[in-house]
């Protein structure tokens, strides 16, 4: 079985504390060796909204990246993220798989500040 190594950034404007750390657990059960970072206050990019708090998070897992895509969505739907709250610029939680492997995904989040310094730091 191959194993993979994936980075997660995890971020919130609703209830922060609340849905962070309920995703974090969430995602524990999905990913046995998962660590996280610790949260940093985050200014609303291209949204009008609170602030955000994120994380990243780092597991290694033998998930493709289309299942390890799949978990994320499922935990997002059961903590309350659907895409009318969305389009009200409610956002519950959000989790991206920005890295899988060598491979860096969602180009663009990796050229903001906040990104490059939580990467750094769960590396």
């Amino acid at each position: 079985m191959n194993q993979h190594e994936i980075i997660l950034i995890l971020g919130s404007n609703h209830k922060h504390g609340d849905n962070i750390i309920a995703a974090q657990k969430a995602l524990s059960k999905v990913f046995d060796s998962i660590q996280f970072t610790d949260c940093m206050w985050t200014e609303p990019i291209d949204i009008d909204s609170e602030l955000f708090l994120n994380c990243a998070a780092k597991a290694i897992t033998n998930l493709s990246k289309e299942e390890v895509r799949d978990k994320m969505k499922i935990i997002e739907r059961e903590l309350g993220s659907t895409t009318e709250r969305r389009q009200q610029n409610i956002i519950d939680i959000d989790i991206d798989l920005i890295q899988y492997d060598s491979t860096k995904l969602h180009e663009d989040d990796w050229e903001r500040e906040y990104i490059t310094r939580l990467v750094e730091i769960i590396q």
